[in-house]
This record gives structure tokens, sequence and C-alpha cells, in this order.
């Protein structure tokens, strides 16, 4: 095996470890938002249904946006976590029929395109929903 040959399997090593370290990441963050998510959920409608008569228009007009939000991020966890389950699956099917790397990556790239579409509308929506819940909050806490 020549310099460059080395070089090239080196490369191929160091990015398969790193693109394994990445996997590991996005599904631990997206847990966390998860986690985030319902702790928020069950926060902000505990306080939309036992202090409701408490509650301003706008407070609860807020609660109910972020309410919204944050079931969409749930459901977009949903998604994503069904989704690299299929991608995983695939993966492995197209191993076993020894299809070569680059071949696999070819054939699931667009499940690992919607896979990263679904984690940022989980974060984005969780983050418009905590926005709105801590908005609609600090209107409750300060009037």
């Amino acid at each position: 095996m020549n310099k460059i040959q080395k070089h090239k399997k080196d490369s191929q090593i160091r990015n398969q470890k790193w693109r394994d370290i990445q996997r590991e990441q996005l599904g631990y963050s997206a847990n966390i938002y998860f986690l985030f998510s319902s702790a928020i959920l069950g926060f902000s409608l505990d306080l939309w249904i036992n202090k409701k008569a408490f509650l301003s228009c706008v407070s609860i007009v807020l609660l109910t946006i972020s309410i919204s939000f944050i079931i969409l991020s749930l459901m977009f966890y949903a998604l994503f976590t069904n989704n690299r389950l299929n991608d995983f699956r695939q993966t492995a099917k197209y191993y076993k029929k020894e299809k070569t790397p680059n071949e696999v990556s070819e054939l699931t790239e667009k499940v690992g395109e919607r896979t990263w579409l679904y984690y940022r509308i989980q974060f984005y929506s969780l983050a418009l929903g905590f926005l709105f819940a801590l908005i609609g909050i600090g209107i409750y806490i300060y009037s």
C-alpha cells in the first residue's frame, strides 16, 4: 500500500469515527429537547388549567400558542426517531447486500436529509414554544 492509499484509508476511518460521534450527539440532543419539551408542556398545561381564572387573556393566548408549538416539537421528535430507525434499518439491509459505503451513503441520503429536517423543526418548535411560554408566564407573574 503506497502513501496515498494509506492516507486515504486513514481519512476514511477518521471520517467514519466523526460521523459516529455526530450521530450519537444528534440523538442525545434530540432526547434533551424531548425532555425539555415535555417539562414545558406539563408546566404550561398545569398553569393553563389550574390558574385559568387568574390568567389574563393575553397570557391564555400565549400559553395556548406555546402548547401548540411544544406539541409540534414532540410530534417531530417522534418523526425524527422513527426516521432514524428506518435509516439504521435500511443501512443494515444495504450492507447485508454487500453494498460499498459510498453506495449505501447515496441510497440513504434522502432519509438522512429528512432526519436533519425533522431535528431542525423539533428544535425551532421547541424554541418558539419556550419563548411564548416565557412571555405568557412573565405576564402572569408581573400583572
